[in-house]
């Protein structure tokens, strides 16, 4: 049984991205979260990219360290340009199960090798253009790839949705946020950050407390006190990301308001920045190869 419930704190999971060896941190992280999974049921990566820019999608290297992990036969859906994810069994074969869910626009049409499994949720740390945090654009991106939401619904109510459907789609959500580096939408720059993050999803909540988990570490907002941390880069600091400024009605009226309070900082172009740029630049000739 998940150890996430309503009025437990959250546990999450913090490793460090290390230059000589970036796979470890995605594997830790993944093997603490899968742990509370249920045992015998198929694994299924649910790989979220907006598109295959640093910190718009999950590092290559995370890929690697969450199917070191899960194992060679978890298969992997993959929604969104990526710079290199495979080869691996795919999820996105097979017939198709219609399910009514809450929310939804109408029924949605779901592989039936998901009903049941285990997902692994992996997604970049990358802020969304309406002010939703890194956790509820994940979840917006899950609410997209599986439809029931209008394609210009913003990721604060798609977040929303898809955060309530996962549970009721797989029997553990474990969800994977690639921090080497923080984005954002609208911004191409990144920041670098170094680490891999991790928790085990059980209820739409949580998606809250993980992103104003994530605020108050880069400095935007004051710890709550209903996150417990854990692993190798639980107690080191983060560095400071001030919110770049979009003014919309669902940064105002929501729980993502928490991204949108300082003036925006000006884009320096796409240049990968820190220590881990060559090690991308790498995976992605690779990749092309």
């Amino acid at each position: 049984m998940s150890g996430i419930l309503r009025g437990m704190a959250l546990r999450v999971w913090v490793e460090p991205v290390e230059v000589g060896a970036p796979t470890v941190a995605a594997r830790a992280v993944t093997d603490a979260v899968e742990a509370e999974a249920p045992r015998g049921r198929e694994p299924i990566v649910v790989w979220l990219g907006a598109d295959d820019r640093p910190g718009h999608a999950p590092a290559p290297w995370t890929a690697d360290g969450v199917f070191e992990a899960l194992g060679a036969t978890a298969r992997l859906s993959v929604a969104g340009p990526s710079p290199r994810v495979g080869p691996h069994p795919s999820a996105d074969e097979g017939p198709f199960v219609e399910l009514s869910l809450p929310g939804a626009l109408a029924p949605l049409r779901v592989r039936d090798a998901w009903i049941g499994a285990r997902a692994c949720i992996v997604a970049p740390c990358r802020e969304a253009a309406d002010g939703t945090g890194p956790v509820g654009s994940a979840f917006a991106a899950l609410a997209h790839r599986l439809g029931g939401v209008r394609p210009r619904d913003p990721a604060a109510v798609a977040g929303k949705l898809g955060a309530r459907w996962a549970p009721l789609l797989f029997s553990h959500v474990g969800v994977v946020v690639d921090a080497t580096w923080w984005a954002h939408a609208d911004d191409d720059e990144i920041v670098e950050v170094q680490r891999c993050i991790g928790y085990s999803h059980a209820a739409d909540d949580d998606v809250v407390r993980a992103d104003r988990w994530l605020a108050a570490q880069v400095g935007r907002t004051a710890p709550t006190g209903d996150v417990r941390v854990r692993g190798t880069a639980a107690r080191s600091p983060w560095p400071t990301i001030p919110a770049p400024h979009v003014d919309t009605p669902w940064a105002r009226r929501t729980a993502g308001g928490l991204w949108r309070t300082a003036p925006a900082v000006p884009a320096r172009g796409r240049t990968t920045p820190g220590s881990l740029a060559r090690a991308w630049d790498e995976y992605r000739r690779e990749g092309n190869r």
